[in-house]
């Protein structure tokens, strides 16, 4: 949101004019990859610092390993 004074500009399908792409076969986006094992570490972080379930946390380190 620009008058929020923030964007996230990657993931818009812009062009280089800052238009919206029409060609669909081949869109101008980069896609976000995440690993599962991200993801888990991700949540085991989050809920050490009081977000989430710290024994499923605990559940993910270890299906880590």
């Amino acid at each position: 949101d620009w008058d929020a004074g923030f964007l996230c500009y990657k993931f818009t399908n812009l062009g280089w004019d800052q238009k919206r792409v029409t060609l669909t076969d081949f869109p101008n986006t980069d896609f976000a990859l995440f690993r599962l094992a991200d993801v888990y570490l991700m949540y085991a972080e989050c809920a050490v610092r009081g977000y989430g379930d710290k024994s499923l946390a605990l559940t993910y380190v270890n299906a880590l390993r």
